[in-house]
C-alpha cells in the first residue's frame, strides 16, 4: 500500500503564479481535446490519482459523478461520469492546487457559492471557484484519503447523508463525510 504525504497546510501566498497556472492548464486543456481518446489509456503521473480516478466518499461508498449536475450514486466501474481527471496547476510550499474535471463531459467541479457545487466549462473560466486544495492523508484506520477544498474557501467537499448530495461544508475537519478515496 502507497503512504500518501503529511495533511498539507494552505500556503498564505497561495496567489502567486497563479497567471502561470491558468496559461499552463489552458495549455494542458488543449492538450488534452487534441489526443485523440484510447480505451483504457489515461495519463500516468509518479501518484497515479493525481491524473484521473474517482472520488468516492470514505463513509458512504458512493462516487461522485456528474452530467452537468453534481450528485453521488453507487460506484460503477467503468462508469466515465464518476471519472475525474485531476489537472495540477502549481505546488508551492507544499500547497497543491488542481482542477478536476469530469472525464465524460470534459466539465469542471465548481463550487459557486452557498455550499454549492455543479460543472462549467473550465476552458476559458478558471477561477478560485473551479481551483481545488488537495490534500492527501493516511487516516486513523490506515486508509489513504483526501479533502477537497475551493479556492475561495467554502468550506470542503462533504458526501452528506446517503440520501442527501455532496455540498460545500465548514469548517473543514478529517474521519467523516469529508474524506475521499481516489480508488474503489
Amino acid at each position: 500500500m502507497k503512504l500518501l504525504r503529511p495533511r498539507k497546510e494552505r500556503d498564505p501566498a497561495h496567489g502567486r503564479g497563479r497567471w502561470r497556472a491558468r496559461a499552463f492548464l489552458a495549455a494542458s486543456l488543449s492538450i488534452l481535446a487534441a489526443v485523440p481518446a484510447v480505451a483504457g489509456v489515461t495519463a500516468a503521473h509518479a501518484d497515479t490519482w493525481h491524473s484521473n480516478g474517482i472520488l468516492r466518499s470514505w463513509t458512504q461508498g458512493q462516487c461522485l459523478d456528474s452530467s452537468g449536475a453534481v450528485y453521488e450514486n453507487p460506484c460503477w466501474a467503468g462508469d466515465r461520469y464518476q471519472q475525474w481527471n485531476f489537472l495540477p496547476l502549481w505546488s508551492q510550499g507544499g500547497a497543491e492546487l488542481y482542477v478536476v474535471q469530469d472525464v465524460a463531459t470534459g466539465q469542471c467541479l465548481d463550487s459557486p457559492g452557498g455550499g454549492n457545487l455543479d460543472t462549467i466549462n473550465c476552458t476559458d473560466n478558471i477561477t478560485a471557484n473551479t481551483e481545488w486544495y488537495i490534500t492527501e492523508y493516511t487516516d486513523g484506520f490506515g486508509h489513504d484519503v483526501m479533502h477537497l477544498q475551493p479556492n475561495n474557501g467554502n468550506g470542503c467537499l462533504d458526501a452528506n447523508l446517503p440520501t442527501g448530495g455532496p455540498y460545500l461544508r465548514s469548517p473543514c475537519y478529517s474521519g467523516g463525510y469529508q474524506d475521499w478515496s481516489p480508488a474503489y
